[in-house]
């Protein structure tokens, strides 16, 4: 495939198959953060994840379980505490 590329919202370059890559695992952090959506319990939700103790989520494919744990993960990193407003990942 040739290597096309385009310009996203920020002006960056990016390589035409990079356009195409939309599950959470495979995305890099700062691409990650700037197009994830936000869930209007989403606060509520990381701050459990971030707590102590075992979880699971449940839902069908492609409803954002990868990206409420990478979203928990990333707090848990950048504020190392179990507030996800205090670490910047909501805001």
């Amino acid at each position: 495939m040739s290597s096309l590329l385009f310009k996203d919202e920020a002006n960056d370059e990016l390589p035409f198959e990079e356009n195409f890559i939309e599950q959470a695992e495979y995305i890099g952090r700062d691409r990650f953060l700037l197009l994830a959506a936000e869930h209007p319990r989403e606060a509520s939700i990381v701050k459990k994840l971030v707590g102590g103790g075992a979880k699971l989520l449940i839902g069908p494919r492609g409803c954002g379980k990868s990206t409420l744990m990478r979203k928990a993960y990333y707090g848990a990193l950048d504020g190392m505490t179990c507030s996800p407003e205090t670490s910047g990942v909501l805001s």
